[in-house]
């Protein structure tokens, strides 16, 4: 009997050891696709910002003009109000065809190209788009936020699921494929960013 009783406990201690197991590479594997789901976005984001700064070198024309710019010819934030092109008599405010309108945040999915012509400005969104489009974030993570500033141009991101391992782990891992010169998150932190430019 006491055989049995220990064949027993050494099964329920096998199988809730091998539960385990089969748990932590459910959330490496989730990990290791959310890394890679951000990664391509990255890429995919950083070819549409540098291709409009190649093809358009002269960036503008702004509401303000390109000293607005920080990074001319990079896309100036979405929601600047001199993110309104000069074509047909924009104003900052103006809404009439064919004219970009700031728009209330600075989600990547809102960038136009400073330059490009009517009817082809905007990078991933609509009706003037490039025909590019943004897959949606994986689940937990935020839009893509765009940033134009004195330090350079780059894109942020943020889990909204701090508590879930495979999330944080995710990050970790994206932050393997750059330099810290090219990226910054700090292991375990929610945050990354991506530079496009950096002037820091």
């Amino acid at each position: 009997m006491l055989y049995v009783l220990l064949a027993v406990g050494l099964l329920a201690a096998l199988t809730y050891y091998f539960a385990q197991d089969s748990n932590e590479n459910y959330a490496a594997q989730d990990a290791i696709h959310i890394s890679e789901e951000l990664y391509a976005q990255i890429n995919m984001i950083k070819a549409a910002v540098v291709e409009c700064s190649l093809e358009y070198p002269n960036g503008g024309p702004y509401v303000g003009g390109v000293s607005e710019n920080s990074n001319n010819p990079f896309p100036i934030n979405p929601s600047s109000a001199n993110v309104t092109q000069e074509v047909a008599g924009c104003t900052a405010t103006s809404n009439a065809p064919n004219c970009i309108a700031a728009f209330g945040n600075d989600d990547v999915s809102n960038l136009s190209c400073p330059g490009a012509g009517i009817g082809y400005e905007m990078l991933f969104s609509g009706a003037n788009n490039q025909g590019r489009y943004l897959p949606p974030m994986p689940a937990g993570f935020t839009d893509w936020f765009y940033g134009n500033d004195a330090t350079g141009v780059y894109i942020t991101t943020t889990t909204t699921a701090p508590s879930d391992p495979a999330s944080i782990d995710a990050l970790d891992r994206l932050m393997g494929k750059f330099t810290s010169t090219q990226a910054v998150h700090a292991t375990g932190s929610t945050s990354f960013k991506v530079w496009i430019k950096n002037d820091s």
